[in-house]
């Protein structure tokens, strides 16, 4: 009854990723055509909600290829500065609304190109930066990327809020399957409670060492805020050959 089910949910998200990337089409050919800026103000929430459904979908696509541990990473060369810039322009609109900042810091250390799996690290990024604007209401939320001091052929990512915090008994349930914050804090309906999980399964399968790989690691304290951090490989394509 559970594959039954796992399979309709996953046919069912399948043929809705086609209408809502049509929809996205049509929302970015609109943008380039808008002049009027409480226009273009509006398209953009139509294009965020759009994004962050189709979020959804894919995170329900990743669940059922979870279970039936067939998720694959596809590595290719790519710039980490790119992402930051889609994350930035994603959730801008959003935090300019609720009047909170958002900082993308980047060491110069970090270099130009690595080799990962650009889709899974931006999912990991949009996932973590969506709790922390949610869940934020005063201050801020920075996105810090640095080489990991405990390892420098990896990349640190940590996204840091000022918001409402997590108790520490409640930080490892959040790490599973359809468990959200809105349940520990009676706060907030929004999301399914798929985006925590998923996430810290692709922050492994980033890691050059998947099964030692620690995932997603949180640091909270109530009404003070909280810290989710992973590393990633550099060079994920030489690794993978060095294990071979």
């Amino acid at each position: 009854a559970n594959s039954q089910k796992d399979k309709m949910l996953a046919t069912v998200s399948h043929e809705l990723k086609t209408p809502l990337n049509g929809i996205l089409g049509m929302i970015h050919i609109m943008k380039r055509q808008v002049v009027d800026q409480g226009f273009e103000e509006m398209i953009d929430v139509c294009q965020n909600n759009a994004n962050l459904l189709l979020n959804i979908v894919n995170s329900i696509l990743d669940l059922h290829l979870i279970r039936k541990n067939k998720l694959r990473i596809f590595v290719e060369k790519m710039n980490i500065r790119h992402i930051l810039e889609d994350v930035r322009i994603l959730f801008g609109y959003q935090c300019k609304k609720k009047g909170i900042t958002l900082e993308i810091k980047i060491n110069d250390d970090i270099p130009e190109w690595i080799h990962s799996d650009k889709v899974r690290l931006s999912e990991i990024l949009i996932n973590l930066t969506f709790n922390a604007v949610k869940f934020t209401y005063k201050g801020g939320v920075i996105l810090h990327v640095q080489i990991d001091p405990q390892s420098s052929d990896k990349i640190l990512f940590s996204v840091k809020d000022s918001g409402i915090g997590i108790g520490r008994k409640d930080r490892e349930r959040l790490l599973k399957i359809f468990s959200r914050i809105e349940d520990l804090h009676g706060d907030n309906t929004e999301g399914i409670g798929l985006g925590l999980a998923i996430s810290h399964s692709l922050a492994r399968m980033l890691d050059a060492n998947p099964d030692t790989s620690k995932g997603l690691e949180i640091e909270s304290k109530y009404n003070e805020g909280s810290t989710f951090s992973f590393s990633i490989s550099q060079n994920l394509v030489q690794n993978l050959r060095d294990r071979s």
